[in-house]
């Protein structure tokens, strides 16, 4: 059975900063897959974050290339 670790916001949008955090979350407890859920944005938002094998990974999300995400 896998477990996540789930981390919750009220922000107006994920930043970086968020994910490295959950990265250093997973690092810490020994799980492989975080997920960063926000509730303050005018609409939900999630990303994910995967720590195996010693290396972090993050899942690109979807980009609209009129409305390009900053990191």
């Amino acid at each position: 059975m896998s477990r996540i670790f789930e981390e919750y916001k009220a922000l107006s949008e994920i930043a970086k900063i968020h994910e490295q955090q959950a990265l250093s979350y997973l690092k810490a407890t020994g799980l492989e897959l975080a997920i960063v859920i926000n509730f303050g944005a005018g609409k939900v938002q999630s990303s994910g974050v995967v720590f195996k094998n010693g290396k972090p990974n993050f899942p690109s999300r979807p980009v609209n290339p009129r409305h390009p995400q900053k990191d």
